[in-house]
C-alpha cells in the first residue's frame, strides 16, 4: 500500500479469447496464452468501498496491449431464487502480481471492510491461519492441474482435504470448496481432458466431507458465461453442446442433490463492449431506464446482468434443473484498458460496483426476472377496506355439535351463564331450516 493507492492483486490471468463465426469467444490455448502480454503492474486510487481490494482479474485481449483489470466481488447467495434472498458481499483475493499487500494486511483490509466472505484461488496456509477467527464465510479453491489426480483417486482427495481443510476447520469458517476455475472455458486439448474429470473430482471432495461428519461445506465449481452457447434474449439460453450432455448434466446433478450453488463468474463488461452500438452503458451499469421485454416470456429486464443470469436459469431449465440456486462467484468492471477498449475506466468500474452492491443489499431484494426476489410493495394490488375493526354489536350464535353429548353439553352451557353469559344458543340438528332459538337462561328446560 502506498497513502490512499493500493496495488491490486492478480488471480490467474484470464486467458484471451478468439471470436468465433457464431460469435462466441473461445479461450485460447495454454501455447497461445503464454505468448500474451505478461500483466503490469496496475495502481489505482479509487476509494469506494470494493474499489481498495480486488483480485485483480485480469484480461489482456491482444499482444502489448495493457489488460483489463477488475474490481472482483464474490457474492454468495443463501437463497438466489422467489421469496428470500440473502446475500453475503464479499471479495476474490488472487495473489499474482508484484509488490502486492501481505498476506497480513489484506486480511486486515477485509476485516476492516467488515467483508462477509472472501474467495481465495488456492488454499493458501497463511492465508488460511489468519482467517481463523474473523468471522468471514472462506471459499478455498481446487486448483485446475489438482483435478485429474483427485477425480482418479479416493486417497488422493482425503489427503487434500486433510492438508487445506482439516488443518483450519473450523476455526477458519471455509464453507466453499470450489473445484478447478473455469474449467470448461479452456477448449485447448489439454483443458478438455480435465472437462470429464471435474465432477468425479467434486463428487470425491464431497466425499471426503461427509467422511468427516462436515456438511457446512458446499462443493461447487466457477464457471465463465461462455459456457452458454446462447444467452440472448434470456428464455433462449441453452449450454454449448460440447459440454450440455456430458459436463453439465451430471455437475448439475450433482449440485442439486448436494443443494449447492452454480458458481457463476459473470461480467457485463464482455458483452456490452462486443455490441457496445445495441447496448446502452447505462444498462449494463445499472443505471438505465430502458426496459427489455424478453419475446418468449414477457419478463421484463432492466440490466445486463439480469439478463446473464436468467440465460443460466434457463439453461438449466432446458435441462431438467430448474431450482438449482446461483451465486455470483466473480462480478466487476474493469478500471482500464487498452486505447480501443471503451468504457474501462475507473468511473464505471466504481459505478458498476456500486450500484451491484445496492442492488444485491436491498431491504427488499428484486432477484431477477425468472427469479424474483421479495417484491416491492407497488407491486401489488391494493388491500382491500377493513371492515371488522370495531367490536360485534349484534347477537352472536352458538351451534352445538350434531353429535353432541346431551349430558356435556347441557354442563358446558350451565358453565357458561354463571359466567354472565346470555344470548341464543342454536342447535345443528335442523340447520338447512334454520335453527330454533333456544334461551341461555332457559336452557335446563330445552329439549336441545
Amino acid at each position: 500500500m502506498d497513502g490512499n493507492r493500493v496495488v491490486e492483486s492478480e488471480k490467474r490471468p484470464r486467458k484471451q479469447r478468439r471470436r468465433l463465426a457464431n460469435g462466441r469467444e473461445e479461450p485460447l490455448n495454454h501455447d497461445e496464452a503464454e505468448k500474451q502480454d505478461e500483466g503490469e503492474e496496475i495502481v489505482s486510487s479509487e476509494s469506494s468501498m470494493m474499489g481498495k481490494f480486488n483480485s485483480g482479474n485480469t484480461m489482456t485481449t491482444k499482444n502489448g496491449g495493457v489488460a483489463l483489470f477488475f474490481f472482483s466481488l464474490f457474492l454468495l447467495s443463501s437463497k438466489f431464487c422467489a421469496t428470500n434472498m440473502l446475500f453475503s458481499i464479499g471479495l476474490n483475493y488472487g495473489r499474482i502480481g508484484n509488490n502486492l499487500p501481505s498476506a497480513y494486511q489484506s486480511i486486515e483490509f477485509l476485516r476492516s471492510m467488515k467483508a462477509g466472505s472472501v474467495k481465495l484461488y488456492d488454499a493458501n496456509p497463511e492465508i488460511l491461519r489468519l482467517l481463523a477467527g474473523t468471522n468471514i464465510h472462506v471459499s478455498i479453491m481446487v486448483t485446475n492441474d489438482e483435478i485429474i489426480n483427485i477425480a482418479a483417486n479416493q486417497t488422493t482427495a482425503n489427503k487434500w482435504v486433510e492438508d487445506n481443510v482439516l488443518r483450519y476447520y473450523p476455526e477458519t469458517m471455509i464453507r466453499t470448496i470450489l473445484v478447478g476455475n473455469e474449467v470448461l472455458s479452456d477448449c485447448s486439448d489439454a483443458g478438455k481432458q480435465i472437462w470429464n474429470h471435474l465432477v468425479p473430482a467434486m463428487r470425491r471432495i464431497k466425499i471426503s466431507l461427509r467422511a468427516q461428519d462436515i456438511r457446512n461445506i458446499k462443493v461447487g465449481t466457477p464457471l465463465a458465461m461462455d459456457v452458454v452457447q446462447t444467452a440472448f434474449p434470456p428464455s433462449n439460453g441453452t449450454f454449448r453442446p460440447d459440454i450440455s450432455s456430458t459436463v453439465m448434466v451430471p455437475l448439475l446433478k450433482f449440485l442439486n442433490s448436494t443443494k449447492s450453488f452454480f458458481f457463476i463468474d459473470a461480467y457485463p463488461y464482455f458483452p456490452w463492449a462486443a455490441n457496445s452500438l445495441n447496448i446502452s452503458l447505462d444498462f449494463a451499469l445499472f443505471q438505465s431506464n430502458v426496459r427489455y421485454t424478453d419475446p418468449g416470456t414477457g419478463l421484463v429486464y432492466t440490466n445486463l446482468l439480469d439478463q446473464m443470469l436468467d440465460s443460466l436459469v434457463f439453461a438449466m431449465t432446458k435441462l431438467g434443473y430448474p431450482n438449482i440456486r446461483l451465486s455470483i462467484a466473480e462480478t466487476g468492471w474493469p478500471n482500464a484498458g487498452d486505447i480501443d477498449e471503451a468504457g474501462a475506466n475507473v468511473n464505471n468500474a466504481a459505478v458498476y460496483n456500486r450500484n451491484l452492491v445496492r442492488k444485491m443489499t436491498a431491504r427488499n431484494p428484486v432477484g431477477t426476472p425468472a427469479r424474483p426476489g421479495q417484491r416491492a410493495l407497488a407491486d401489488y394490488e391494493p388491500l382491500p377496506a377493513a371492515h371488522n375493526n370495531m367490536p360485534y354489536k349484534g347477537k352472536l350464535w352458538c351451534i352445538a355439535a350434531p353429535d353432541v353429548n346431551l349430558t356435556e353439553l347441557e354442563r358446558e352451557l350451565t358453565f357458561a351463564c354463571s359466567q354472565g353469559a346470555r344470548g341464543p344458543i342454536a342447535t345443528s340438528m335442523d340447520w338447512l331450516s334454520r335453527p330454533p332459538v333456544i334461551q341461555v337462561e332457559d336452557h335446563a328446560s330445552s329439549p336441545v
